[in-house]
């Protein structure tokens, strides 16, 4: 199960981080939220540049916060540009952990961008 939170109050300028009560009984849990949509960008787009391809990256469409079972994650949308054509399309999304900026990564998913770079490389090929 998950469920999207969004805060039309609450901005990176206003707070360094927040909690986030699950539930509504005084024993729910509580998620902090240390890392702000625009660090989540930037760290998906420094961890794609190195590794999967400088041709990627966090694309313009904002981070979704996502509470999980396991945690809070920012989903950061990653896409493919080129120089002859600009951006070229969204490839995937990679998840960043809200409470300590990791970067949730394995070879799956760099596997799985890269597919869908050269997919899409393809098709702008064609265009």
């Amino acid at each position: 199960m998950q469920t999207q939170a969004t805060s039309s109050t609450m901005t990176a300028s206003t707070a360094s981080s927040f909690e986030v009560r699950i539930g509504w009984l005084a024993d729910a849990p509580t998620l902090t939220i240390n890392i702000d949509a625009t660090t989540a960008r930037r760290r998906v787009s420094g961890w794609v540049g190195r590794e999967v391809s400088y041709m990627m990256g966090a694309g313009a469409e904002p981070p979704q916060l996502v509470i999980e079972r396991t945690g809070a994650f920012w989903h950061v949308p990653v896409v493919l540009t080129s120089s002859k054509v600009g951006l070229v399309g969204k490839v995937g999304e990679v998840r960043v952990n809200a409470e300590s900026g990791e970067v949730i990564a394995n070879l799956t998913l760099i596997e799985s961008l890269t597919a869908g770079g050269l997919s899409l490389a393809n098709v702008a090929q064609a265009l």
